[in-house]
Parts: structure tokens; C-alpha cells; sequence
């Protein structure tokens, strides 16, 4: 068991314990027996677990012992005035201890024996308490608690509960037990091999698939590249087309433009020359009609003279 000195320096060996109980507790988790429904066998099985609760009790004790005793009433109330004088002496010969605990000396080890015997001392006072709770919380309102000693005393604490189930197990495990759990572990194991292969099996099946999806994904995608290229090459060559529709229209437009325009000068000029040669055959026409007309009208006046002297004539003749 651990010396505790009620300071920073109590547990030089508290993180060792700790790492040493920590994977004994994870094997240890899922097989805490089931003491209630089982019996102890022999008073040697009897005596092994009562020596492993002292222990236990002895280090729950130690885990919640002050640094400096700041508040005596409080244990002299649960475990009377020799337990205070034995707490106090402890608690010196602990802060002496830290004094030397930076050399290496015969007086050092000397005096950390003195430390062990003092705490040896103080928990003999705690050993007819069968209810540890109780001291504990006496402990708790005495003085100041270093929690770095607290949490390494805690975890070799956890450490001999993970033995003692150990032990319990062991211990109470009949031959025909012994042989059923391993016959379990057999059967265990070679389920696992089985789902092992199992398991082996389907992830070969499921990287095949994978690997099938893959393979059509890929090749989906060279086939969705292939038409993105081809349909971007469709659009340029469109794109080009088009450019050069629009240019020869716009060359066809203006060269008809051009040549309308020549044509169009071309027919004014015509329109000017038949509109000359109308004003002067309109001229003419208006010349020879007035000539007919002045012919007309003397043709009439002859045929009315004539018609007169005809008349005339047919009347001397009457």
C-alpha cells in the first residue's frame, strides 16, 4: 500500500499504480462476478477477500487525508483524541518528509519509514470502524485535501477492486465452471474466426462491387466528357457557321445595296429622259390638235357654205 503524506509529494509511486490497475480494469470490466447468487467455499477463500477489504478500506481512508489538520473536533468527534494525536504526528513527520524529499539520503529513507509507520499508526485507529463513511466525511471537514494525492491513491484503489474481483473469480470458480468458460471462449473464438471470414468474404464482395461502381462511374464519365466535348465542338463550329452566314449576308446586302443604288440612278435617269420625251410628244400633240382643229373648223364652215348655197339653188329652182 501506497504511504500517504497528505501533500504534493505523498504518492511517488500514485501515476505508476495507475497506469499499471488501468488495462487490469478494462479486462476486468465485463467480468465482475455475481457474488450474491455464489458462496464462498472455504475459510481460506473467506480470509484472502477480507484481507483484500482491509486493503481496500485502509487506502479509501488514506485517499481523504488532509494535508493540514485545520479542523481536529471533526476526527476527534468520530475516531477520539489518540486518532487526532496520531493524525498530527503523521501529518509532521509527512511535511519533514517533503523537506528532504529532493536528496537521497539514509535520512530521507529513514524518515519515510517513519512516514509508513505514523500512517500504519493512524489506521489502526480506523479499524474497528466497520462503516468507513462516516470517517471519511470526518476526514473531509479536518483540513484541506491535495487532490493530485487524492486521484492516485483513487486510482490504486481501483486497482486492487479490479484484483479483488480477480481473485473472487478465480477463487469461486468450480472445475466444471472452469471447464464451461473455456469451452465458451472456444465457441467464442471460433465464431469469430467464422465472422472473421464472414466478414472477409463480404468486404471482398463489397470492394468488388466497388470497384465495379467505379469502373461504370469512370466509365459514364469519359463517356459524359466525350459528349460535353463533342457538343462544345458543335456549338463552335455552329458559332462559326453562323459568323459566316451573317458576314456573306451582310457582303450580299451591301453589294445589293450598291448595285440598287445604281439601278435606281440608272432609272431616275430613264424616268427623266421619258418624261422629256412626253412633254415634248405631249407639245407636238397639242400643236397638231390645234392645227386639226382650225383644219375642222374650216372644213364645217365650207360644208355649212355649201349647204347653204345648196339650199339656195332649191329654192330659185321651186
Amino acid at each position: 500500500m501506497a504511504v500517504h503524506l497528505g501533500g504534493s509529494a505523498a504518492h511517488p509511486g500514485g501515476q505508476t499504480a495507475q497506469a499499471a490497475f488501468g488495462s487490469l480494469n478494462k479486462l476486468m470490466s465485463n467480468k465482475t462476478p455475481s457474488i450474491s447468487r455464489k458462496k464462498l467455499a472455504s475459510p481460506e477463500v473467506r480470509c484472502i477477500i477480507n484481507v483484500l477489504d482491509e486493503c481496500l478500506c485502509k487506502v479509501t481512508v488514506s485517499s481523504v487525508l488532509p494535508c493540514e489538520l485545520v479542523n481536529p473536533e471533526s476526527v476527534s468527534e468520530e475516531l477520539g483524541e489518540p486518532a487526532v494525536e496520531s493524525l498530527s504526528v503523521h501529518l509532521r513527520l509527512a511535511q519533514e518528509y517533503r523537506s528532504l524529499q529532493d536528496t537521497d539520503t539514509s535520512e530521507d529513507k529513514s524518515k519515510a519509514r517513519e512516514v509508513q509507520d505514523s500512517l500504519r499508526n493512524f489506521l489502526r485507529h480506523v479499524r474497528p470502524h466497520i462503516d468507513v463513511e462516516p470517517v471519511k466525511t470526518a476526514l473531509q471537514g479536518a483540513g484541506p485535501i491535495v487532490q493530485e494525492d487524492q486521484q492516485a491513491v483513487q486510482a490504486l484503489r481501483t486497482g486492487l477492486q479490479a484484483i479483488r474481483e480477480v481473485l473472487i473469480e478465480q477463487l469461486m470458480t468450480t472445475p466444471r465452471e472452469e471447464w464451461e468458460q473455456r469451452r465458451f471462449r472456444q465457441e467464442a473464438g471460433d465464431r469469430q474466426k467464422r465472422n472473421a471470414k464472414l466478414l472477409y468474404s463480404v468486404e471482398q464482395e463489397v470492394r468488388t462491387a466497388n470497384e465495379h461502381r467505379d469502373d461504370v462511374i469512370s466509365k459514364k464519365d469519359k463517356e459524359i466528357q466525350h459528349m460535353k466535348y463533342s457538343i462544345h465542338k458543335v456549338e463552335r463550329e455552329c458559332e462559326e457557321f453562323e459568323d459566316q452566314v451573317k458576314k456573306k449576308a451582310e457582303q450580299q446586302y451591301q453589294s445589293d445595296l450598291k448595285n440598287s443604288e445604281v439601278k435606281r440612278l440608272q432609272l431616275q435617269e430613264e424616268a427623266s429622259q421619258l418624261q422629256v420625251q412626253l412633254n415634248r410628244l405631249t407639245a407636238q400633240n397639242r400643236e397638231r390638235e390645234v392645227a386639226l382643229r382650225q383644219k375642222n373648223n374650216k372644213l364645217e364652215t365650207e360644208i355649212e357654205n355649201w349647204i347653204q348655197k345648196y339650199d339656195a339653188e332649191m329654192q330659185g329652182k321651186q
